[in-house]
């Protein structure tokens, strides 16, 4: 048996003003072409197919042309993440039909009479699959949780899914013949993130354990974008995600899982390359030197803080100008004029007041057509005011102004 594993393509993507597709379009010939040199009997996608839950038409038609593509040299098999829509997934198998070999499964699946997927070889052994989608905790409780039971917190109802899932699997398994595969999108405690994930899929309610992960030959993960093995037990691991997400993963080499299994061996995995498509560069540079970044970011895409003395016009476009070969997702400025700075405490331990703070700020700040000491005066009536949760009133102010 030869499986290819394959993660969170996120269809859609953009990162800042910048379109992704010519990245996802150089990553997605790179995965085909594997497909054709490895001849797997089973593409495992474990879900984050598209970056919104209702991508956009072109996003939708480039997402399902790449599967279908995939489909037409093996079976391919899509279980739906995070950002994936239960509703549209069920609309692509309806569309597609019960014989296609692209299968999209949806929502976990009920635990009888029997949930586990059964695929043919080119060997003759078996691929036995149990694929756990990506649950939401609003839905999770309502249809899998009674009510007596909902003071468990979601994560340990999951587990607990989870283990019962394993053991459906592996209860009527021949293991003579049949490779027992398992599949799910979520967070598995001791997995190491990127930071890209949605931060609050991966967080301590959403986090089983590996404990919790069944004893098949292989356990296929999708949700974290760092591909690496799972710690524990077993032959689990994430994909990940074929392009950098975001700048949280600005180092990360990029791969797919290739897996050969046969019955009562040990599973022989490894990881093929992927390009990741253009790199994510962040830089911090002085103005005067921005043209000795223009090799170094040509052909990525950059989020630059250039370091000034004072503020300067026009920053972006001048960042711009200088590294033409550069896609520039952000320019931060980093103003020495402007920089916030710490207030220090005087010798007794004492901070300013924010009267204090204010009339310094008038002493390095002229103020334009009128008295430094009335605006300081209208200052410290309305911090009184606001001090006392009341309007603030200016008729003395207004009074002696009056010539």
């Amino acid at each position: 048996m030869r499986l290819l594993h394959i993660s969170d393509w996120h269809v859609g993507l953009t990162t800042g003003p910048h379109a992704r597709r010519a990245d996802h379009e150089r990553v997605f010939n790179e995965i085909v072409a594997a497909v054709r040199d490895l001849r797997p009997d089973l593409v495992l996608h474990t879900g984050d197919v598209f970056h919104a839950n209702y991508p956009a038409v072109d996003d939708m038609r480039f997402g399902l042309e790449a599967l279908r593509e995939l489909a037409a040299l093996a079976p391919v098999v899509v279980v739906r993440g995070n950002h994936d829509s239960d509703r549209l997934f069920r609309v692509f198998a309806l569309l597609l039909g019960p014989q296609s070999p692209l299968r999209f499964i949806d929502l976990p699946p009920p635990l009888s009479p029997d949930p586990i997927l059964r695929l043919p070889t080119a060997g003759g052994e078996t691929i036995a699959l149990a694929a756990l989608p990506f649950v939401h905790a609003n839905r999770f409780f309502p249809a899998y949780v009674d009510a007596p039971t909902q003071t468990v917190t979601f994560a340990d109802k999951l587990g607990e899914y989870e283990r019962a899932l394993g053991a459906k699997l592996l209860e009527r398994l021949d293991p003579g013949r049949e490779i027992a595969i398992f599949a799910a999108h979520q967070y598995v405690a001791g997995a190491l993130k990127s930071g890209s994930e949605r931060r609050l899929h991966v967080g301590d309610e959403y986090m089983t354990r590996t404990v919790d992960i069944p004893a098949v030959t292989y356990a296929a993960f999708g949700h974290v974008h760092r591909p690496q093995p799972i710690p524990g037990p077993g032959s689990a691991h994430y994909a990940g995600s074929p392009i950098p997400i975001d700048f949280g993963e600005e180092n990360e080499s990029k791969s797919v899982v290739s897996v050969e299994a046969k019955p009562h061996q040990t599973p022989r995995i490894s990881t093929i390359a992927l390009s990741g498509g253009r790199p994510l560069r962040t830089a911090n540079v002085a103005l005067a030197d921005l043209p000795t970044l223009a090799a170094r970011c040509a052909g990525t895409l950059c989020r630059i803080t250039v370091r000034t003395t004072t503020p300067t016009a026009n920053l972006a476009a001048r960042v711009v100008e200088a590294l033409p070969g550069a896609d520039i997702v952000e320019v931060i400025e980093d103003c020495a004029a402007t920089r916030v700075a710490v207030i220090e405490r005087d010798a007794a331990g004492v901070e300013p007041s924010l009267t204090e703070l204010f009339a310094d700020f008038l002493a390095t700040n002229p103020v334009r057509d009128a008295e430094a000491a009335r605006v300081q005066a209208a200052f410290a009536t309305v911090l009184a005011a606001t001090d006392a949760h009341d309007i603030a009133h200016f008729d003395e102010l207004a009074q002696a102004a009056r010539p």
